[in-house]
C-alpha cells in the first residue's frame, strides 16, 4: 500500500488499478473494504463505463471483447509521482491491451490531498501521431454507511433515471422523487440496478451518514451512477461518468457508442472531481 496522510485524512492505494484503498476521516473507515458483497473499493472505469452488448465492440470492422467497466482497474499501473499530499499513477497501452482496445493510449490518475478534501484528476492522452482514439472514463468509489440512517443530500425536486435490462440501457426513464433535497438510502432503490442519470443532472451531493458527511462535486461529468448490490445495505457508490453503458441491441462501431470521446492525434482529455470531507 502507498499512502497519502495529514492531520485530517489518512489514505491507501494500490498500484493494480490506481484504487483508492481506505480513506479514515475522523477516526472512521469511509471507503468499502472490497468485502463478499462487492470486492472492490473505489476503481476507475477505462476504456468503457458500463457493459458492452454481448460483452464485444467493432472498429474498422474487426470485433475485439472488453469486459464491464474495461482493464484499467485489473492493472498494474507506474507510480510516477509520491508527494506528502500527491500521488500520481499512470498506465501505458502495451502488446495486452492491443489485443482488446486497439489504442495508443496513457492514462494518468492524481490523487490530491488538501486538509479535508481529496482532489481526482483523471488525464487520458492519445499519444498515437496517426489516428484517432475512442474512450469512455469513469469514477466508482464505495463508501461504508448504513442503509436506515444514511441519505443522499440533492438540490433538485427529481431525478430522472434511465431503466437498465441486464446492464444495458432501455428506452425507459424511472421518476424518483427528492424531498426536502434528501434521498434516503434504501435498497429499494437498486431493484433493478443502478440508477443512471443522463444530461448532467448531478453537479453535486452530499452523503451523510452517522460517522461523517462528504460533499462531492463533479461540475460536467455528463453521467452519473448511483448504485449498492442488491439488498445490500452497508455500502454506496457515487459514480461521476464521461460514458455510459450500452443501448440494448446496439452493435454499430465503437465510434458511435453513446457517450464516447474521440480525440484527435496527440490530443488529451481531463477532468476532476472532488471529495470533501465533514464530521456530521
Amino acid at each position: 500500500m502507498i499512502e497519502l496522510k495529514n492531520k485530517v485524512m489518512q489514505l491507501k492505494f494500490t498500484k493494480l488499478g490506481a484504487e483508492l484503498k481506505s480513506l479514515v476521516f475522523n477516526n472512521f473507515e469511509t471507503i468499502w473494504q472490497a468485502k463478499s458483497d462487492w470486492q472492490r473499493s473505489a476503481p476507475v472505469l477505462f476504456p468503457i463505463v458500463g457493459r458492452l452488448n454481448q460483452n464485444t465492440y467493432t472498429y474498422k470492422d474487426k470485433k475485439y471483447t472488453l469486459p464491464q467497466h474495461g482493464f484499467a482497474r485489473d492493472m498494474e499501473f507506474i507510480l510516477v509521482k509520491h508527494s506528502d499530499s500527491e500521488i500520481t499513477f499512470s498506465l501505458q497501452a502495451n502488446n495486452q491491451t492491443k489485443l482488446i482496445y486497439p489504442f495508443d493510449f496513457e492514462l494518468v490518475i492524481s490523487y490530491k490531498l488538501i486538509d479535508n478534501t481529496l482532489g481526482v484528476n483523471y488525464l487520458v492522452k492519445n499519444i498515437s501521431p496517426h489516428n484517432k482514439m475512442f474512450f469512455s472514463i469513469g469514477a466508482h468509489p464505495g463508501f461504508n454507511v448504513n442503509f436506515q440512517t444514511s441519505y443522499l443530500e440533492i438540490d433538485t425536486k427529481q431525478l430522472n433515471a434511465s431503466i437498465l435490462l441486464n446492464g444495458l440501457l432501455i428506452n425507459q426513464k424511472n421518476q424518483i422523487n427528492i424531498y426536502n433535497n434528501k434521498l434516503q438510502l434504501s435498497t429499494n432503490l437498486f431493484n433493478n440496478d443502478a440508477i443512471v442519470l443522463e444530461d448532467s443532472q448531478i453537479h453535486n451531493l452530499k452523503l451523510v451518514t452517522d460517522n461523517y458527511a462528504i460533499k462531492m462535486e463533479c461540475v460536467n461529468w455528463p453521467y452519473f451512477g448511483i448504485w449498492s448490490k442488491n439488498n445490500c445495505n452497508n455500502f454506496i457508490c457515487l459514480e461521476p461518468w464521461f460514458g455510459i453503458t450500452d443501448i440494448e441491441n446496439f452493435n454499430d462501431d465503437f465510434s458511435k457508442k453513446k457517450g464516447v470521446i474521440c480525440l484527435k492525434q496527440n490530443q488529451s482529455f481531463n477532468c476532476s472531481y472532488t471529495l470533501i470531507y465533514s464530521k456530521n
